[in-house]
């Protein structure tokens, strides 16, 4: 299978790539690593999906680059494997996933941030609740109740009254994780909230808090 990632068609070396990342092939990281320079972006993508099943921090510089790959699938799948990965060496990077063109890195980008926990991301994370897109703002509140870091409330106490409902859910939770007092009033008026998940998550962060 190692062998395999050289061959002429892409299509094989796509499928040694999946091949090696569903064996956890720790020995073939290297090979991986180049592969995800391969000329073929199919090929990139797998290869940043198996080293992030691997999990060998050996593969971090590789998947550091790729968060610079022309394709937008390969970009969120070297998100997602940083995220696997949980090293802080990949924050900058994911950090500069936050703004990326494509929605689905800024997604992948917050949930990374969020499996590593580093406070050194958390203002590019309330940042991204206020992103255009509703799943980026609820993967950030995600990340943001993960990292548990206090400066972030006044930017959750605001995503609770935010236009989507999974947002404002996952806002409140956030806020629990987080305990700080000042989001007391935020989650009371969340209470009255037309969404009953949302009401029950306020309630539950207010037993955090209180």
């Amino acid at each position: 299978l190692i062998e395999a990632l050289a061959d002429e068609s892409a299509r094989v070396r796509e499928q040694a790539a999946w091949a090696l990342g569903r064996l956890d092939a720790r020995q073939a990281v290297p090979v991986l690593s180049r592969a995800v320079s391969d000329a073929d972006a199919r090929v990139r993508e797998q290869a940043s999906w198996a080293l992030g099943k691997i999990e060998d921090r050996g593969a971090l510089p590789a998947l550091i680059a790729a968060m610079k790959d022309g394709s937008d699938n390969v970009r969120e799948q070297a998100a997602w494997a940083l995220g696997r990965l949980e090293d802080a060496s990949a924050v900058d990077a994911l950090v500069a996933g936050l703004s990326d063109a494509d929605a689905n890195v800024r997604e992948q980008s917050a949930w990374a941030l969020g499996r590593i926990e580093s406070r050194a991301s958390t203002r590019a994370l309330a940042n991204a609740l206020e992103d255009a897109n509703a799943n980026v703002r609820q993967q950030a509140a995600w990340a943001l109740g993960r990292i548990e870091d206090s400066s972030a409330t006044e930017s959750l106490i605001g995503a609770v009254s935010d236009d989507n409902a999974n947002v404002r859910e996952q806002a409140a939770w956030a806020l629990g994780k987080i305990g700080d007092e000042r989001a007391v009033d935020a989650l009371a008026g969340a209470l009255d909230d037309a969404n009953a998940n949302v009401r029950e998550q306020a309630a539950w962060a207010l037993g955090r808090l209180t």
